[in-house]
């Protein structure tokens, strides 16, 4: 396929604006709310983790 040329030059992306940008937005909407809810349940259910406190000089690890 590399070097054929392509019928597709002039693609658009068409979106709507519905993903939240960050968590205090996300929090407001009922759809984030359940997406949320069903990632946690079965982490909570197969006590995936355990919440605990940070140690000393050590930094949260970022994520989004």
């Amino acid at each position: 396929m590399l070097g054929e040329k392509s019928n597709q030059r002039n693609m658009a992306v068409f979106t709507n604006n519905e993903n939240a940008v960050d968590f205090n937005e996300t929090v407001r909407h009922s759809k984030w709310q359940s997406a949320m809810k069903a990632e946690i349940d079965p982490i909570k259910r197969n006590q995936t983790w355990e919440l605990t406190n940070l140690p000393v000089r050590m930094e949260k690890i970022k994520v989004k």
